[in-house]
């Protein structure tokens, strides 16, 4: 954990949502998941490409709506790094030592991480003040090559790749430092 930085991000939705978001210093556009991701929290990419990708799939599927893309300066001061596979380690033992004090009768292979996170957001008091933002890598194998690298997906070898993307779920609204209107051309 950094202290002290703070992260540009992007956040595509619909253009309504957007502008509340944009005008407004307490409203952050809440997804409920509760499956493979993050859990519930406002969900931004970390660069623009990503967040215009996501912006041409929600026209794709929803044709007759307006969406936009807002950018948001972000502290990180208090983030949850799930790339790193040690605080992973971290957190399946907090999981571990919880579910049973909250009773969860499931093994946890059954229950989705963006359950987990909501739970354990929930149950544990200092969850809320210690972490206002959780990081995430996910794959994205239909990801459009570059002509400046080549990758195989399938490769067993490190190598540099596209289809890996960094997702971050803000939770806290104060961690939102800045909201940027982005112009869009």
């Amino acid at each position: 954990m950094l202290s002290g930085t703070n992260t540009l991000l992007y956040h595509c939705n619909d253009k309504k949502r957007s502008m509340r978001f944009l005008s407004s210093d307490t409203y952050m556009i809440i997804s409920q998941e509760d499956g493979k991701w993050l859990g519930q929290g406002m969900y931004f990419w970390d660069n623009l490409g990503n967040a215009m990708y996501w912006k041409g799939e929600k026209q794709r599927r929803q044709p007759e709506e307006d969406f936009a893309i807002v950018m948001a300066r972000v502290s990180t001061e208090k983030l949850l790094d799930l790339s790193d596979p040690d605080i992973c380690d971290s957190i399946c033992k907090i999981w571990d030592t919880w579910k049973d004090k909250a009773k969860i009768e499931s093994r946890e292979n059954n229950i989705p991480l963006g359950k987990k996170l909501n739970i354990l957001y929930k149950i544990i008091p200092e969850f809320k003040d210690i972490f206002h933002v959780f990081k995430i890598y996910g794959k994205y194998n239909k990801t459009r090559p570059s002509n400046l690298y080549p990758y195989n997906l399938s490769s067993k070898s490190p190598e540099p790749t596209l289809a890996v993307k960094c997702i971050y779920n803000v939770k806290c609204k104060d961690a939102i430092m800045e909201r940027i209107a982005l112009k869009e051309e």
